[in-house]
């Protein structure tokens, strides 16, 4: 009996270091994926069943990058879709400057924003792209039929440090796209 009790003991011992060792992020157990990238490279991802990890360091952590779809203030019967941006400043520094450059789906790195005068809010840098039409023709990926996955590369100057680099996955699945794709209809209608 006594020897059963050890046994049992270490069991439980060996299972929670085991369970220890896993990550979970909001409750989902994270694993890796590789995602080509521009210029040959091939980065690893964090990612749940429930979606991407964001990105983050001890300095900064990416809070969103994605987009959102709304009617022209032009005209309320076209919709566009607006590039969002949001990283959290987690250790208060003068930031000289945030550039993001997209790195997939493109085969070449392109700069899509760059902010030299960074207004930080609530330790908070939000930034966002050009509003353009959300259609079949100007965004197709929206109405492909599978996911859609997009990869940007933040880069943090700080006063007197050395830029920092994320890399960020944007993961759209297809009822995420389908649930714009609605939006759009009922604003172009």
């Amino acid at each position: 009996m006594k020897k059963s009790i050890v046994y049992f003991v270490l069991i439980l011992f060996l299972a929670g270091c085991g369970a220890a060792t896993q990550k979970t992020y909001m409750g989902y157990k994270v694993f890796d994926v590789s995602y080509p990238v521009a210029n040959n490279q091939i980065l690893s991802f964090p990612i749940t069943e429930a979606g991407v990890v964001p990105a983050e360091n001890d300095n900064y952590k990416i809070e969103v990058t994605g987009f959102s779809v709304e009617p022209s203030q032009e005209d309320s019967k076209k919709a566009l879709l607006t590039w969002q941006f949001s990283l959290k400043i987690k250790k208060y520094n003068k930031i000289e400057f945030i550039q993001i450059d997209e790195i997939a789906p493109t085969y070449v790195e392109k700069m899509i924003l760059k902010d030299t005068d960074p207004k930080i809010k609530n330790g908070i840098w939000s930034g966002s792209l050009a509003p353009i039409e959300a259609s079949l023709t100007s965004t197709p990926w929206l109405y492909a039929e599978k996911a859609s996955f997009y990869v940007y590369r933040f880069t943090i100057k700080a006063e007197n440090s050395e830029p920092v680099i994320l890399n960020q996955l944007a993961w759209f699945s297809k009822p995420a796209k389908k649930s714009f794709q609605y939006t759009i209809e009922k604003i172009n209608n």
